[in-house]
C-alpha cells in the first residue's frame, strides 16, 4: 500500500467541506465567510478527536465536546459538554462526582450529527433523577433494558454518549467528575490491545474529514431554514429531520436583521426552570464568547422587572432604560 495516498486521500476529502462557505445560501461579507473557515478547523478537532484518537467503544473516554476552539454548532455559552463513543451491544459504567451545575443531562443516542445519517436519542438521565450516593457521586450503568434508576436503557444502535451539564456561571461552580468503563462485552472477545495499521488510520481519517462536511452541512440546514422566517421574530422549535433535541429542553429562535441605531426588544416571562438562557449566534450558529458573560443572559444574571418580567434588548449601543443588554 502507498501510504502517501492515505495523506492524500484525507486531504482531498476535506476540500469538500469548503464548498461550505461558497455556497449561494451563506452570506458574502467576510466576518462570516473568516468565521467560516474558523469553524471548518473547529469541526475538525471534534472529528478527530471522536475518529481517531477516542474512537474505540472498547476503550471509551470521556473527553469535551466543546470549548473556546473548537465544537460543533447549536453550543450554549453556560454549558459544560462531555461525549463518548460507545457500542450499543456492550454495558459501561459512568460514575464520579456530580457537580454542581443545577441542570444536567446525560443522553444516549444511537448515531451522532456528522457521523451518521440521523440522530436518535434512545434514553435519557436528568439532574432530577439521578440517585446519588452518601459522597454526592454518580454511579450509572449504560446498557440496561429496564427503566431501573441510574440505568439507561440501551439498544444495539447505541453508539453515542452526551452529557451536557448547564450552570449560571462557572467561575463558582464545579463541573462533574466523570470517567467512563467498559463493564461487558456482548459477546465477549479476548480483551487484546488492538493494533494500529494503515488501513484503519485510513478509515478514521476519512471519517473524520467527512464529519467536517457533513456536521457543517446539517447545522447549515438549520441555519437557511431559519433565515427564511420573517427577521427578529422568535419561533419555538419543532423536532427537526435529522437534528435530536435533548430530553427535558425547550428551545427557541430565529434571526435578527438590526440597523446600527435598532434595537432589538425581547420580553418573556420565563417558567420556574433550573436553567434558562438567551444568547445571540454566528451564521454557523456558533454561540459568541464561549464560557464568558456578553453576548448571552440567564436566570442568574438577568434582572427581573417588578412583575417578574424579563426584557432584554439586542443592539449596537446600549439603551437607556433597559437592564439587560446583549452587545
Amino acid at each position: 500500500m502507498n501510504t502517501t495516498n492515505i495523506w492524500i486521500d484525507f486531504c482531498r476529502a476535506l476540500e469538500r467541506a469548503g464548498a461550505l462557505i461558497d455556497r449561494p445560501e451563506t452570506p458574502t461579507d467576510e466576518i462570516d465567510r473568516a468565521e467560516g473557515y474558523r469553524y471548518l478547523t473547529r469541526l475538525l478537532r471534534v472529528g478527530l478527536d471522536l475518529a481517531v484518537e477516542f474512537g474505540d467503544p472498547l476503550r471509551p473516554e470521556l473527553v469535551p465536546a466543546q470549548a473556546k476552539h473548537f465544537g460543533d454548532a447549536g453550543n450554549n455559552a453556560d454549558c459544560v459538554y462531555l461525549h463518548a463513543v460507545v457500542d450499543g451491544r456492550h454495558r459501561y459504567r459512568l460514575r464520579g462526582g456530580r457537580g454542581g451545575a443545577p441542570f444536567m443531562e446525560i443522553g444516549l443516542y444511537a448515531g451522532r450529527i456528522g457521523f451518521d445519517p440521523s440522530s436518535r436519542l434512545i434514553d435519557a438521565l436528568s439532574e432530577d433523577e439521578l440517585v446519588l450516593d452518601a459522597d454526592g457521586c454518580v454511579d450509572v450503568t449504560i446498557g440496561g433494558t429496564d427503566h431501573a434508576a441510574n440505568t439507561l436503557r440501551s439498544e444495539p444502535s447505541a453508539s453515542y454518549l452526551f452529557i451536557r451539564q448547564y450552570a449560571h456561571d462557572w467561575r463558582h461552580t464545579e463541573p462533574a467528575s466523570l470517567t467512563l468503563e467498559l463493564i461487558q462485552e456482548t459477546p465477549p472477545t479476548s480483551g487484546a490491545a488492538s493494533v494500529l495499521d494503515v488501513d484503519a488510520i485510513a478509515r478514521q481519517l476519512q471519517r473524520a474529514a467527512g464529519f467536517v462536511h457533513d456536521a457543517g452541512a446539517a447545522w447549515a440546514r438549520l441555519v437557511d431554514a431559519t433565515r427564511r422566517s420573517p427577521a427578529n421574530v422568535i419561533t419555538a422549535v419543532v423536532e427537526p429531520d435529522d437534528l435530536t433535541l435533548p430530553s427535558g429542553h425547550r428551545f427557541a429562535f430565529g434571526h435578527f436583521d438590526l440597523a446600527h441605531d435598532e434595537v432589538l426588544l425581547v420580553e418573556f416571562h420565563p417558567a420556574e426552570v433550573p436553567y434558562w438562557g438567551l444568547a445571540i449566534n454566528n451564521y454557523w450558529f456558533e454561540v459568541l464568547d464561549y464560557g464568558e458573560h456578553g453576548s448571552h443572559v440567564n436566570n442568574h444574571t438577568a434582572r427581573a422587572e417588578a412583575d417578574g418580567r424579563v426584557r432584554v434588548a439586542v443592539s449596537a449601543q446600549r439603551p437607556a432604560g433597559v437592564p439587560n443588554w446583549i452587545d
